[in-house]
């Protein structure tokens, strides 16, 4: 990674986590599993197709208006087995959503009931 950061400032929209590994096999069973504040906030399961050694990296985007201020952990299993985990901290509020009107063609009355 270069300039490796653990605190980011909002607005953000992707964080990217960056990992080595070593002994993997093809089509064993990995896990990554992300929290916020100590809450559920989204996982994958997949096979890896990595090969046996190397670097990687794994990114979590979310909305801009979704990263909300706490701390992130994101923790990697590879089948049952806990490998790794990370944590970083976000600063500041997100930005919000804002509401863009979009014009809808209104039906024309009728004289019938």
């Amino acid at each position: 990674p270069v300039n490796p950061q653990t605190v980011f400032q909002n607005p953000i929209r992707r964080v990217y986590v960056t990992y080595s590994y070593d002994f993997m096999t093809n089509g064993a069973q990995w896990t990554a599993v992300w929290y916020m504040n100590g809450q559920l906030l989204e996982s994958e399961t997949d096979s890896w197709e990595g090969g046996t050694g190397g670097v990687g990296q794994y990114e979590l985007t979310l909305l801009a208006d979704q990263w909300l201020p706490g701390m992130y952990r994101l923790v990697f299993f590879v089948g049952t087995d806990w490998k790794v985990s990370g944590e970083f901290r976000v600063m500041g509020e997100p930005l919000t959503a804002t509401v863009t009107r979009t014009p809808s063609l209104m039906p024309a009355p009728t004289m019938t009931p």
